[in-house]
C-alpha cells in the first residue's frame, strides 16, 4: 500500500485538476487568426505600404478578387484586384491623412477594415 503525506495528496489533486482542464482546453490557433482578413500596419504612415492578408475564403477561383478603397464619405480611391492572401500595396498617390475603409469583395461575402493615415 502506497500513503501520501497530506501536502502530497494535495499537489496530486492540483496536477490532476490542471491536467483535466488541460485535457478539456481546445485551441485551433488556424482557424481564429488565419481565417481573417488583417491590415497592417494601421494607422500608417502617408507613403507607407500596407499589407493586406486576406481570408483564404474571399479569394476567387477566376484567379483575383476586387479590394476597393473608400474615403470616410465614400468616395473610391482605389478599385484594384488581387491575387494573393497577403499583400503589399503602395497607397503614394491614392491616400492623404484620414480615414478609409479597404473592401475586399469575395464572391458570398465583402470584408470591410477600417484603417487611418497619419
Amino acid at each position: 500500500m502506497v500513503s501520501f503525506t497530506e501536502e502530497e495528496t494535495d499537489e496530486l489533486e492540483l496536477n490532476e485538476r490542471f491536467t483535466q482542464k488541460e485535457q478539456n482546453l481546445n485551441i485551433d490557433i488556424d482557424s481564429d487568426n488565419n481565417d481573417r482578413t488583417s491590415l497592417f500596419p494601421n494607422p500608417v504612415s502617408v507613403g507607407q505600404p500596407i499589407t493586406l492578408k486576406v481570408n483564404k475564403n474571399l479569394l476567387k477561383k477566376k484567379g483575383y478578387t476586387p479590394i476597393i478603397i473608400s474615403d470616410i464619405n465614400g468616395r473610391v480611391v482605389l478599385n484594384s484586384r488581387i491575387q494573393n492572401i497577403v499583400t503589399t500595396l503602395n497607397l503614394d498617390d491614392v491616400v492623404s491623412k484620414g480615414y478609409y475603409i479597404i473592401q475586399v469583395v469575395g464572391d458570398n461575402e465583402v470584408n470591410k477594415i477600417p484603417f487611418i493615415v497619419r
